[in-house]
């Protein structure tokens, strides 16, 4: 159950990218990376090891390769980019792999 409780948060923002980038959402694309940073602030205060970094490293990724393949997607006229959305993924997906070395 606690499992879940850490997972729900990034799954809401995972779900809204996915939403405002297919319904071109402006305002939900913003909220999903507030939610992202909520998620990983709520995963670091609900955990007191450090073992949470790696939990964190493996959501950003999947929330990485999930902007990755939006900016695949993404059609003409929206508001964001093709190589900006897929800028935001890699960064995300390597901040990701640093956040599964630490210890």
């Amino acid at each position: 159950m606690d499992t879940f409780l850490r997972i729900l948060p990034f799954a809401a923002a995972e779900s809204l990218l996915v939403w405002s980038v297919w319904r071109l959402r402006r305002i939900t694309f913003i909220a999903s990376f507030l939610v992202l940073t909520l998620a990983c602030g709520y995963a670091v205060m609900s955990e007191s090891s450090s073992g949470i970094f790696n939990f964190i490293g493996g959501c950003l990724i999947v929330f990485g390769v999930t902007c990755i393949y939006l900016g695949e997607r993404v059609g003409v006229g929206a508001f964001v980019s093709r190589s900006g959305l897929r800028a935001i993924g890699a960064l995300l997906f390597f901040l990701g792999v640093f956040g599964l070395f630490i210890v």
